[in-house]
């Protein structure tokens, strides 16, 4: 028989802190309700994570450096699953530039930060050759107003490169990536949309390009948009405006395409038209806040809303188009 529809309201749903990859999931006790399918159900939902709290911390650096001046001048800080490992590696690949292979969640990680600038400055630039210019790569600190501000307590100066994917596609490689990495067993896409907060908020690229903005000098922040940068035009024409602002000289570089690849056996996983039409709804208006308001540039194509809904829906009827570049 029917059955009346319950409101988010009148469900027991709280808020809580997993530890082991700091997101903000909701629990409920009809979980049966958070997976229902329909766009009536899972629009009210979805639009309660309409916005990332970002305020200033006014945290004192505490640590002071041994050094005259910063040494790391450049950081890749976000956005998670917008191709930043693979620009990392072709960074790398410039004989006046040196990252360190891995993440360094330096200002981001209270256990990290503790130990100090000259821990950080050590492990980051380990092994950096005369003339070389260090920098890192930490997607994580975007998404923490904290890091952001201990970030320019400590290089007032940092120059900060973003690459942005569209956020439909990136919080489905997210999602993949949980499941690569055993952090959730579910493997419904629509379910752990639901379940895990920052599938979306980490799609809200203005909320935290706006906090940026209001700390940092605009001529030091770089903003690529993934799918110009690896599908428009060839990876060393792309890669001219990122030397030039490095301020270093062009070099030619091996395209390294798929440093986080996912197994072929997560191809063909799918969401529902209902899921992307609801998504694509809700981005629509921090998309626009982002390119119009806040960069003021043109509104790349990939991103426009229809564009986003045919992108998504792809993805239900496994065209396997969407995620051929999982980075």
């Amino acid at each position: 028989g029917s059955s009346t529809e319950k409101t988010p309201a009148s469900l027991p749903i709280k808020m809580y802190c997993e530890a082991m990859n700091d997101t903000l999931h909701y629990a409920t006790n009809e979980r049966k309700y958070m997976i229902q399918k329909s766009k009536a159900a899972l629009c009210p939902i979805l639009r309660q994570h309409q916005h990332r709290n970002f305020t200033g911390t006014n945290e004192v650096c505490t640590f002071v450096s041994n050094a005259s001046e910063p040494k790391v001048k450049f950081v890749i800080g976000g956005f998670q699953k917008g191709g930043t490992t693979s620009l990392q590696k072709m960074l790398n690949q410039h004989p006046m530039l040196h990252l360190p292979p891995h993440e360094q969640h330096f200002f981001d990680e209270d256990e990290h930060y503790k130990l100090g600038l000259d821990y950080y400055e050590s492990k980051s630039c380990n092994g950096i050759g005369i003339d070389q210019m260090c920098g890192e790569k930490t997607p994580k600190y975007i998404f923490h107003s904290k890091a952001i501000d201990r970030v320019l307590a400590y290089n007032r100066d940092m120059k900060w490169i973003l690459i942005a994917r569209e956020p439909i596609a990136r919080a489905f490689s997210q999602h993949r990536m949980y499941l690569r990495r055993g952090w959730t067993r579910e493997t419904s896409f629509d379910d752990l949309v639901l379940l895990h907060r920052d599938y979306v908020t980490r799609g809200f690229y203005d909320d935290a390009v706006e906090y940026l903005l209001t700390r940092i000098d605009r001529n030091n922040l770089l903003f690529l948009v993934h799918e110009e940068f690896y599908y428009n035009g060839t990876i060393n024409q792309n890669l001219l405006p990122v030397w030039k602002f490095l301020g270093v000289a062009p070099h030619s570089i091996e395209h390294e395409l798929h440093a986080n690849g996912a197994p072929d056996t997560q191809k063909n996983f799918t969401m529902t038209p209902s899921t992307a039409s609801c998504l694509a709804e809700l981005f629509a208006s921090h998309n626009e806040n982002l390119y119009f308001r806040l960069l003021n540039r043109t509104f790349p194509v990939s991103w426009s809303l229809n564009h986003t809904k045919r992108y998504a829906e792809a993805r239900q009827s496994n065209f396997g188009i969407v995620d051929e570049l999982q980075l």
